[in-house]
């Protein structure tokens, strides 16, 4: 398992960040997934369920005032 569950990642084709709330294992190999949960706009709960590959830390940026 690369991610454990709270770790933040964002997803490397949508960039849709949240938090893991759950992971799957194939019996035949095929790549792991995540479920990665999020709050949207109107406060409600959005979850999806992404391929490892496409997941990579997120880490936010430093916001710098000019």
């Amino acid at each position: 398992m690369k991610y454990k569950f709270g770790d933040v990642v964002v997803d490397t084709v949508t960039e849709y960040v949240g938090e893991i709330t759950a992971h799957i294992e194939y019996a035949n190999n095929d790549e792991d997934a995540y479920k990665v949960e999020s709050i949207d706009s109107t406060g409600r709960p959005v979850d999806w369920w992404i391929s490892e590959s496409r997941l990579v830390p997120y880490e936010e940026e430093d916001e710098c005032d000019s």
